[in-house]
């Protein structure tokens, strides 16, 4: 006949001491929900949860005999299983990400970083979960943050938003664009929120460089304008010196002529 053998949930086999209806019997013991996969031996298995209670005659100690119930959970089991294994191939596509992905609560409290995120911060995911983001932020953009978060609502949960970093021992300011998704409970309750993001410092520098060449630019065309309609040489000069110092952005200048 086909024969059977008793494993735990880890897949290691029962002794004989483990088995539950046989403890009852010899230690009096009640056990409750034990799980019990029995393996055939073309290595399937059922999976079952066990109860026992011991009986015993009045005035002694020793059980005469136990009662057990079984029930079948092997549905439960394999859904278990399917959402563990959902649940890793999702952190294994996260941590695969080169964007920065977390979530976090309503007060910016970390709840899951991926591994771009903690390279970028230079910190360990132990060092980052259970502590607020809002940390890493300039002080002047924390108020605007708040301001942000509040505008996700369950009919329009998804937005953009754009912040500076400080980030290393040295101190040093990054920039970053976010998309944010809120999520809410079924009384519309904020719980909890997951964003992706990026760096985006080298375009903002780049938007930096853009905006001071245009005002050099602008200068020079008001000094133009300025030489077409004056001919005094001191006027010229002082307007010289005023588009100097504003497209440098500078407190004075002076023109010397030799």
């Amino acid at each position: 006949g086909e024969t059977f053998s008793f494993v735990h949930e880890d897949e290691t086999p029962f002794t004989e001491n483990e088995y539950p209806i046989l403890s009852t019997l010899r230690a009096g013991e009640r056990h409750s929900n034990v799980v019990m996969g029995i393996k055939s031996k073309n290595q399937n298995t059922t999976w079952i949860s066990v109860n026992t209670q011991p009986l015993f005659r009045w005035g002694e100690t020793q059980p005469y005999a136990a009662v057990a119930s079984f029930r079948a959970i092997t549905e439960r089991k394999k859904t278990q299983e399917d959402l563990r294994l959902n649940e890793a191939r999702y952190r294994a596509i996260l941590e695969d990400q080169t964007e920065l992905i977390c979530r976090f609560l309503p007060d910016c409290t970390l709840t899951f970083v991926n591994e771009a995120y903690c390279r970028y911060f230079e910190k360990s995911r132990e060092e980052l979960l259970g502590i607020s983001f809002k940390t890493f932020l300039p002080e002047e953009e924390r108020d605007s943050l708040d301001r942000h978060l509040a505008t996700l609502t369950k009919e329009n949960p998804t937005k953009t938003y754009e912040h500076a970093v400080i980030v290393g021992a040295s101190g040093s300011t990054f920039w970053q664009r976010w998309t944010d998704h809120a999520i809410f409970n079924p009384d519309g309750n904020l719980v909890e929120l997951q964003s992706v993001g990026r760096d985006i410092t080298e375009q903002k520098l780049a938007e930096k460089r853009v905006a001071r060449e245009a005002e050099r630019a602008a200068a020079l065309v008001r000094v133009a304008a300025r030489l077409n309609a004056q001919l005094d040489l001191e006027a010229v000069l002082n307007t010289v010196c005023q588009e100097i110092t504003r497209a440098l952005n500078i407190q004075a200048a002076t023109v010397n002529l030799y």
